[in-house]
């Protein structure tokens, strides 16, 4: 994702565990270097690529909803240190 600005660091796995998953199966976290940033993101051709891949390959097919009840999107502050 070095191709869209801001972005500082991404990961992407599989749910190694599903006791507190509940049915979810897979999670992506992307790090920017500001708040400011998340909104070229959401608008980049490289996080509809992510959400075509996510319905195409990720989400099971049984499991595909027209109102997205099978994912979570969640936009947060975290300091690392």
């Amino acid at each position: 994702m070095s191709d869209v600005p801001g972005v500082c660091d991404l990961c992407f796995g599989k749910a190694i565990t599903t006791e507190y998953a509940r049915y979810f199966t897979h999670a992506l976290v992307v790090r920017f270097v500001d708040r400011e940033k998340i909104k070229g993101y959401y608008e980049s051709q490289r996080h509809v690529d992510v959400i075509n891949y996510v319905k195409e390959f990720i989400i099971p097919m049984g499991e595909k909803t027209e109102n997205d009840a099978n994912k979570i999107v969640v936009d947060f502050d975290s300091v690392r240190k």
